[in-house]
């Protein structure tokens, strides 16, 4: 199993419980995961110097990200972002 299956299953067994917001779960995700590699704690956007399946990896976690991101409601993206947001 690839590292962006387990961290399918792992969101989705996480989502069940729902014991957190899907970003601030995300966030402990990445942490965890630079911890584990020894990578440099800095945005996804700004990590440098990684192997393909880290790539991958991050390319996967993005996407999550984005997700999570779309399905904050209007009130949370305000409150996140200051954004006058309809949602």
């Amino acid at each position: 199993m690839g590292k962006g299956e387990r961290l399918d299953r792992h969101i989705r067994r996480i989502r069940r419980g729902q014991v957190m917001n899907d970003l601030d779960w995300l966030q402990e995700v990445y942490k965890d995961y630079c911890s584990k590699h020894d990578l440099d704690h800095v945005s996804t956007c700004e990590q440098s110097g990684l192997t393909p399946e880290q790539w991958k990896w991050i390319d996967k976690y993005n996407d999550y990200w984005d997700e999570a991101q779309d399905r904050l409601s209007g009130k949370e993206k305000y409150e996140l972002y200051g954004e006058d947001c309809h949602g």
